[in-house]
C-alpha cells in the first residue's frame, strides 16, 4: 500500500500493536428516560463533558425504560441520575439536572 505511513495503518515502526489502549478506569453512568424533559435538556451538558474528558472518562447512557434491570441494580428511582464508577465501584452519585461544572468537579475528585 504505497503512500500510507505506519500511523495511517494504525501501527508504529511497522509493528502492529498487540493490545488495545486501556479503557478509562472511570465511567459515568447517566441514567435517563426518553420521556423526560430534564434528561433531554441535560444532553448537551453530557456531550460537552464527554468531549472534555475523552480518554479519561467513559460516558454510558442508560435508558431506564429500555434496561430497567440496570436502574434496579443501581437503585435509581429518579432521572436524570449520574453514577460515577471507578474500576467498577461506585464513587459518587448525583440526582437531578446538573450543570457542567458540578459534573466536572465530581469527575475530577475521582480522576
Amino acid at each position: 500500500m504505497e503512500g500510507l505511513t505506519d500511523e495511517d495503518r494504525g501501527t508504529r515502526n511497522g509493528q502492529v500493536p498487540l493490545v488495545s489502549p486501556p479503557a478509562p478506569r472511570v465511567e459515568l453512568l447517566a441514567f435517563t428516560a426518553s420521556w423526560s424533559a430534564q434528561c433531554a435538556a441535560q444532553e448537551p451538558v453530557l456531550a460537552e463533558l464527554a468531549a472534555l474528558l475523552a480518554g479519561s472518562l467513559r460516558l454510558s447512557r442508560v435508558d431506564v425504560d429500555r434496561v430497567p434491570g440496570e436502574a434496579e441494580r443501581f437503585a435509581v428511582s429518579c432521572v436524570p441520575a449520574f453514577v460515577f464508577l471507578e474500576d467498577g465501584f461506585e464513587r459518587a452519585r448525583l440526582v437531578g439536572m446538573q450543570p457542567l461544572a458540578t459534573l466536572q468537579a465530581a469527575a475530577a475528585r475521582i480522576l
